[in-house]
């Protein structure tokens, strides 16, 4: 027996495709490069001119996190190209709400996956693990990175996400926490040159003047007497005039 709808309850193969679709992403959530972000973990970034040999660069490593996302346990894997830079282990603007029971080293660690763009011989990581039951939302500075300039130039620090496990924000459920945006730094450390080789005795007056100490450069003021000749101040601790 055939029973003929009425037109008014007749839907259209687009109608009825339509309605599917919906359905299917309700039950299995829309695809993951149209999930909004849950986390943006972000290294920051350096642009300077003046870095220098010695400096300290202070780089801050943050969080955003979604509405209604929170955090037990973080793991942190940071690469960094050891002939650039020196790894500082200790943080410093450490978030509160992740105080205690953080630890953090840096060093030289076996079984990770390559991450371009470091190599084996050079490539080093700051490493960070954090737990506690109570889950936590951080938004803004989680914590301070710093590291000792050894080389002036361009590098980079970037999240070891290759390494499966390295980089994870996980739940009060010990859950992992999918669909984390992990943002890479980049490092521009161009010095200024100053002249080297200064002759301290070629002025009888005071004035300051540049000299370089190996990579070390330092601004030093002299002057010269009749009684006393050259005399030097400002050098750097061990070095005379």
């Amino acid at each position: 027996m055939q029973y003929n709808l009425p037109a008014t309850m007749k839907m259209s193969t687009s109608v009825i495709k339509s309605l599917f679709l919906t359905f299917a992403i309700a039950i299995l959530g829309l695809a993951p490069g149209l999930r909004a972000q849950n986390i943006t973990a972000t290294i920051g970034s350096v642009n300077s001119s003046t870095c220098a040999v010695g400096d300290t660069l202070v780089i801050p490593v943050t969080a955003v996190m979604g509405t209604g996302i929170s955090t037990s346990a973080i793991s942190f894997a940071i690469d960094y190209d050891s002939t650039k830079l020196q790894c500082i282990s200790s943080v410093t603007g450490l978030n509160s709400a992740i105080s205690a029971g953080f630890l953090s080293n840096c060093g030289l660690f076996s079984n990770q996956s390559p991450n371009a763009p470091y190599n084996a011989s050079t490539r080093r990581q700051f490493r960070a693990a954090w737990f506690a039951l109570t889950p936590v939302t951080v938004n803004g500075t989680m914590f301070n990175l710093r590291f000792r300039v050894l080389a002036t130039g361009n590098s980079s620090v970037n999240w070891d996400v290759a390494t499966p496990g390295n980089c994870e924000f996980a739940d009060e459920f010990a859950e992992v926490i999918p669909n984390v945006s992990w943002v890479n730094s980049t490092i521009t450390c161009g010095a200024s040159v100053a002249s080297c080789g200064v002759t301290l005795s070629s002025a009888p007056s005071t004035t300051n003047q540049t000299i370089c100490q190996n990579r070390n450069i330092a601004n030093i003021l002299y002057s010269t007497t009749a009684a006393t000749g050259v005399t030097v101040t400002g050098l750097p601790a061990g070095v005379t005039g």
